[in-house]
């Protein structure tokens, strides 16, 4: 791997963790998520997966209309109160993972 790159990640879309996360963006924004493969470069993912050795699940709250990164990016009280009520569902059910 060159200098000054990071190694790719691949987040897991099946499985106990996946399925809890499915299920928790279900039940607060009332549709089925879709798992899409996006870029990017949170180069610390790949050396936390490498060393605690537990899965790591990405759950992007942010829509197209929001221009992510752009001059006018923005984030709306809806997507914001929706991301919220998620992450209950989602650590609710991770408690229940055996």
């Amino acid at each position: 791997m060159k200098e000054g790159s990071l190694k790719p990640f691949l987040g897991e879309f099946r499985g106990a963790f996946a399925e809890a996360a499915k299920a928790a963006m279900q039940s607060a924004f009332g549709v089925e998520p879709a798992f899409t493969r996006e870029g990017g470069s949170i180069g610390a993912v790949v050396s936390m997966q490498d060393r605690l050795d537990v899965p790591i699940t990405f759950l992007g709250l942010s829509l197209p209309e929001h221009g992510y990164h752009a001059i006018n990016e923005n984030f709306d009280w809806q997507q914001a109160r929706g991301g919220m009520a998620m992450f209950v569902e989602y650590f609710k059910r991770l408690s229940a993972i055996k």
